[in-house]
């Protein structure tokens, strides 16, 4: 599993990057069961087209969707 944020809003993503600070208020008792991870974000609300096309990222989303 690899956890992904693929965000094109219209400002830069403000949400939190540990999952555990996503979910607020977390009880303490369901913190055990709530995963400690972070995901990766790929923020190209900042980028134009011309960065974008040529991007690794581009090329893996085409392949994972294949």
């Amino acid at each position: 599993m690899y956890p992904l944020v693929i965000y094109q809003g219209n400002g830069r993503w403000r949400a939190p990057r540990n999952f555990h600070d996503l979910i607020a208020p977390l009880p303490t008792v369901l913190a055990p069961f709530v995963p400690r991870f972070t995901y990766a974000l790929h923020d190209i609300c900042a980028r134009t087209n011309a960065e974008i096309k040529g991007a690794v990222l581009t090329r893996l989303v085409q392949l994972a969707m294949r």
